[in-house]
């Protein structure tokens, strides 16, 4: 073996010790990645079931809502049908009573 070799037996065990120690880094990162990732995950999940709740809930409430429009709308019919009664009424008191002095 020659002086050349033995010289670079060291550097090349330091390049692979580094190259090593890199893949070991690289594999806590990806795997503190993975967890976050999964964090994330659940966290839409949970997101998405409540969107779920709340959409399910507007819902409810538009339907309320048409109910309610259509008693109002109805109530309104009832009271401008009652105006129109109490001024055919009124007009026939008039017809009816004498004049108030």
């Amino acid at each position: 073996m020659s002086a050349d070799n033995l010289d670079t037996k060291p550097t090349i065990e330091t390049v692979l010790e580094r190259i090593n120690a890199l893949a070991e880094t690289f594999q806590q990162e990806i795997g503190k990645l993975h967890g976050e990732v999964g964090k994330l995950h659940a966290g839409i999940v949970r997101l998405d079931e409540e969107l779920g709740k709340v959409h399910t809930r507007l819902n409810e409430y538009d339907i309320r809502f048409d109910r309610l429009e259509s008693i109002t709308h109805k109530t309104r019919s009832e009271f401008v049908e009652m105006r129109a009664d109490l001024k055919e009424w009124r007009k026939q008191l008039k017809d009816v009573l004498p004049p108030v002095a």
